[in-house]
């Protein structure tokens, strides 16, 4: 919806480091009527620090095509959420307990790539699907 109110930075369902909720818009003597905001789609509250997102459009893993796949420094998860015509249908959880997830790419060649923080570094990571035997 090209032109839609979604309500940035007034609205917002994020809790500060106290817990309260957000008043950045109110600090800022931001008004106006919350009801004609658009909500947004995906709502990652408590904030989960994204650090990169892609679409996947590769043919490796054709049943992800046109998802995002989101990178996650805090939660140190890539997840794969499918949304349609505006609509939420799934959030999956990829990949967990790698470290912090920095970054996700496609490759060229249909692969997912990760770049992983570690407490001593990086990795970069390929995601493909497993051999099969």
């Amino acid at each position: 919806m090209p032109g839609s109110n979604v309500g940035s930075p007034l609205d917002t369902n994020g809790l500060d480091d106290s817990g309260e909720p957000l008043t950045i818009g109110k600090d800022l003597g931001l008004d106006f009527p919350i009801a004609k905001t658009i909500p947004p789609t995906v709502d990652f509250t408590a904030a989960l620090s994204l650090s990169g997102f892609t679409f996947h459009n590769g043919h490796q893993f054709p049943a992800w095509n046109r998802d995002l796949l989101v990178a996650s420094r805090r939660a140190s998860t890539m997840f794969r959420i499918r949304v349609r015509d505006s609509q939420l249908l799934e959030i999956e959880k990829l990949v967990e307990h790698l470290g912090r997830v920095c970054d996700v790419e496609m490759g060229s060649e249909g692969i997912v790539y990760l770049l992983v923080e570690k407490q001593h570094g990086g990795r970069l990571h390929r995601i493909k699907p497993a051999a099969r035997r």
